[in-house]
């Protein structure tokens, strides 16, 4: 009987018999208990176990589990995910129970849904009723008690709990002690079907095309036939006959041994041989269909009909399209299931996901990788360091510089941060008109590599600062917390740090003190920019120039201070309302101060880099009688949809605007159209606008 065979008749047993299934077995007034209808064993023993198609095919399956990485995630204040390495699901997941590595674990998952459709996992529980383990349940032992819609109501089948079989002993879990995946059934709600049910006639023809092969070599490699000889022979005769010509042929010593036949008989072969039975393409059409089924490129496997066309770069692109086609929406789904069934016992804000990331059929090619970063670094687009680093080579000390094409310079840049959209303020004069597209297009480029090699120090200045501020801020609320804790709570504390931050010596004065000459040296660089690449001159050095840098650099300062300002008054204000304690209060502000050091800094470099660069060639163009300006943004998606309606309303191809007007005024609302019939709005409350970049701080 064959592995179809077997199936079904299992399943007939399973539907007609009254026997373990359960089917009738009432577990509550409207609750029954259910089954696989899949035969487990005979999947396992006669597929699984007997075919080297469906081992292999499993087996590539659920050895991948070692690539992906599994992370945990939860949400920060701001409502962003962050990666959390040391997290109890983290570590649940990482070692799920004391007998199995996560390895073991996901494995054994992968191939109980290849072989039954299903895979069950028991939650393990502390005295406390939180989850300390999981334990995989092997498929065929499950049943599932569940609750049939009564007549009348939507069709559904709630899941009461699970039942646990083993010998005689029969175990019910609870609903929320087990976690199911499935592959999905078409015609039944609680349990899933095989890839290998689906696959089990090609199993058996496969099985029965290797049996038929070792029987023919079991058989001293001659196939079946006819002896007729000269008259009559009796039954001995004919036993006597058969005996000896299998004693002659059978076993490796007699496969080309010679037949002798007496006269008047003759041997005519009886059986088809390989050839006429095509059985080299009869074992590519099974090998094929069973791949097909598991998805498996057959490639991958070694099978015969993967190795006919097999090459380096058939076996790359067989992997590749493996992982992105087969198993990365495979273990999505898995991912779907554990969020669902596991992520909400450690909290609301939770999940886990599988990072791609590390899974190598999806790296780039070394050769592309050094392809791509070579060009990206003769380009100037990135540092010598960040080329290194990208090709896998250590960072060294002098190459934190950008290579400029037009001359082979150097331009001093120090670690980068995220990229950001280019945006700059152009001349439109009658000189500029005189100026090819090309000039053009080398002082844009030019004016970003400035800018982004600034951009490091601007973001090491604003950290050094916050951390300064945040040490002077503790400092006052281990002098004012407890004092202040009568009447009003932290009263004096908030009083102490206004006047340190905006009092008469406050912190403008620091933020313009840290922050002058770096307003100075990246405005004297693209001065030189603008010199260079459009022939307009501005002496940075002249009373005029300082004078406006001074006059930008304590406008930023006053810009700074009370954003602060009003973070500590916020988080005083939540203390008094919740009667925070003072280390809560610590807590609190430290990890305000880390946001602050982590984005709040990085948003400064960004924009001020591109702002302050816009400042001072707006102020050169200025004095050299520029007399208008147009918006320019690299359209690349990186910019927000009102920069890129100004770059539509004023940029290249445009009049654009006089040099004395802005482009946006404090206080004016901007909207746009957001799709779908819906506008999307945004008020300017940082300055009056006449440069790039749109945003505030």
């Amino acid at each position: 009987m064959g592995l179809r065979d077997r199936l079904q008749l299992a399943a007939w047993a399973l539907f007609n018999s009254k026997g373990i299934s359960g089917l009738d077995m009432l577990m509550g007034a409207d609750a029954k208990s259910w089954f696989p209808k899949t035969d487990f064993n005979r999947l396992s023993a006669e597929g699984y176990e007997y075919n080297a198609v469906v081992y292999a095919c499993v087996n590539e399956r659920a050895t991948s589990t070692s690539e992906p990485r599994v992370v945990v995630e939860t949400k920060d204040r701001k409502g962003e995910w962050q990666e959390k390495p040391d997290h109890s699901m983290a570590r649940l997941l990482d070692r799920p129970n004391v007998e199995m590595s996560q390895y073991d674990f996901f494995f054994t998952t992968v191939m109980y849904l290849d072989i039954a459709g299903n895979a069950f996992w028991e939650k393990e529980r502390s005295k406390a009723g939180r989850v300390v383990g999981l334990w995989p349940m092997r498929p065929d032992r499950v049943g599932i008690v569940a609750l049939e819609s009564k007549p009348g109501e939507r069709i559904k089948r709630r899941i009461e709990s699970y039942t646990w079989r083993y010998m005689a002993d029969l175990i019910t879990l609870p609903a929320r002690n087990v976690i199911q995946f499935k592959h999905q059934h078409p015609r039944d709600d609680l349990f899933g079907w095989p890839p290998l049910g689906s696959a089990a006639r090609q199993g058996d023809t496969d099985n029965r095309a290797t049996n038929y092969v070792a029987s023919f070599f079991d058989n001293a490699a001659v196939p079946k036939g006819l002896l007729s000889v000269k008259g009559r022979i009796d039954d001995a005769e004919e036993k006597r006959l058969k005996k000896r010509i299998h004693a002659q042929f059978t076993g490796q010593g007699g496969w080309h041994d010679t037949l002798i036949l007496g006269e008047g008989s003759t041997w005519t072969e009886l059986a088809e041989t390989f050839k006429d039975m095509d059985f080299p393409n009869l074992r590519k059409m099974t090998e094929s269909r069973i791949c097909m089924v598991f998805q498996v490129p057959p490639i991958l496997i070694g099978a015969f009909v993967g190795l006919e066309h097999a090459t380096y770069s058939n076996y790359g692109e067989a992997r590749e399209s493996f992982w992105k086609e087969t198993l990365m929406p495979f273990y999505r789904k898995l991912q779907d299931t554990l969020n669902r069934g596991l992520a909400p016992e450690f909290g609301p804000d939770v999940r886990m996901r599988f990072d791609f990331s590390t899974v190598m059929a999806l790296q780039e090619d070394k050769n592309q990788i050094w392809t791509r970063a070579r060009e990206a670094a003769t380009a100037g687009f990135i540092t010598v360091n960040d080329f290194r680093e990208q090709v896998g080579l250590p960072r060294v000390q002098d190459g934190d510089v950008f290579l400029r094409p037009m001359m082979i310079s150097e331009i001093p840049a120090l670690e980068e941060g995220q990229q950001k959209a280019l945006q700059i303020s152009s001349p439109e004069t009658k000189m500029a008109s005189k100026l090819d597209e090309e000039k053009l297009e080398v002082y844009y480029k030019a004016f970003d590599m400035v800018a982004r090699a600034w951009e490091a120090q601007f973001r090491r200045k604003a950290q050094q600062l916050f951390a300064e501020e945040l040490a002077q801020i503790l400092a006052i609320l281990r002098k004012e917390g407890k004092a202040s804790i009568e009447g009003l709570a932290f009263a004096g504390f908030l009083d102490a740090v206004i006047a340190f931050l905006i009092g008469r010596n406050g912190q403008q004065g620091a933020w313009a003190q840290g922050f002058f000459p770096l307003f100075e040296g990246l405005m004297e660089s693209q001065a030189e920019n603008v010199a260079g690449a459009l022939g307009i001159a501005w002496d940075i050095a002249s009373p005029e120039a300082q004078e406006f840098i001074r006059g930008y650099t304590i406008k930023f300062a006053d810009t700074v201070v009370p954003t602060t300002e009003r973070a500590v008054r916020e988080l005083v204000g939540q203390a008094q309302e919740e009667g925070w304690s003072v280390p809560r209060l610590r807590e609190e502000i430290t990890e305000r101060f880390t946001e602050f050091d982590e984005q709040r800094a990085n948003a400064i470099a960004r924009s001020e880099t591109i702002r302050s660069s816009n400042a001072g060639t707006h102020e050169a163009w200025r004095s050299a009688g520029i007399e208008r300006t147009q918006w320019y943004a690299s359209i690349d998606g990186r910019q927000c949809p009102f920069c890129e309606d100004l770059y539509i309303k004023y940029g290249p191809g445009t009049p654009g605007i006089s040099i004395t007007e802005n482009y946006v005024n404090l206080g004016d609302t901007l909207t746009v159209d957001a799709g779908d019939g819906k506008s999307k709005s945004m008020t300017v409350t940082y300055t009056d606008v006449a440069y790039p970049p749109l945003h505030a701080l």
